[in-house]
């Protein structure tokens, strides 16, 4: 929501308080297989670049500022691989959390 506000100029302000106890999860892909995926998807091809540099802005903005994020490629890692991480992660967090 924050990237596109800000790529698309929508003014939305977004408030980092609201991400206690939310882990955000960004999902990259190389732009190779990024671009195979728009093609077989029919998905309008947009600069790469440039969304990938705001994804990344938001992406360390919420590090930054002490809230859980995952980052994770999907060029390297299956779905299963990347929700089994993702699960033990939010575990991990759970039985801190518990202490």
């Amino acid at each position: 929501m924050v990237v596109y506000s800000n790529l698309e100029n929508r003014g939305y302000n977004y408030d980092m308080s609201t991400q206690k106890n939310i882990i955000n999860v960004l999902l990259t892909a190389d732009k190779e297989d990024w671009l195979i995926r728009c093609k077989n998807t029919g998905e309008k091809i947009i600069d790469y670049e440039t969304h990938t540099a705001e994804f990344n802005k938001v992406f360390n903005d919420l590090q930054n500022a002490g809230y859980p994020v995952l980052l994770y490629n999907t060029s390297k890692m299956t779905p299963y691989q990347i929700a089994k991480d993702i699960v033990n992660i939010a575990n991990s967090i759970e039985v801190e959390h518990a202490k």
